[in-house]
């Protein structure tokens, strides 16, 4: 695998993350807002602070870019198929249960 697609995926995985936790710490905290208003408890003693919403949602989506991460860095390259066109590939360990059996025979004379 080449450095650039590494670096590519990397960068999305990064930037996909941060804007999770950007919309979901923004969403969480406007809904905690919204039901605050509206006089619905959110603790069961005292009170939370809204950043704390924002700042556990952002924890949590960063938790979770973490973990793909991990995963997929952990995860064994041949065992993933993203196109049709690597079963037809040599080097794919499907396309040799795929392919009939073959007598070779050494040619006389």
């Amino acid at each position: 695998m080449s450095t650039t697609i590494t670096g590519a995926r990397t960068s999305s995985l990064r930037s996909t993350t941060i804007v999770v936790a950007a919309v979901g710490a923004t969403a969480t905290t406007l809904a905690a807002a919204t039901m605050r208003a509206a006089g619905v408890h959110l603790a069961a003693q005292g009170r939370i602070p809204l950043a704390a919403f924002a700042q556990f949602t952002s924890a949590g989506a960063v938790l979770g870019g973490l973990l793909v991460a991990g995963l997929n860095r952990a995860a064994p390259s041949h065992g993933a198929v993203s196109s049709r066109s690597q079963w037809r590939s040599p080097h794919c360990p499907a396309w040799h249960r795929q392919q009939p059996a073959t007598t070779w025979r050494a040619k006389s004379g």
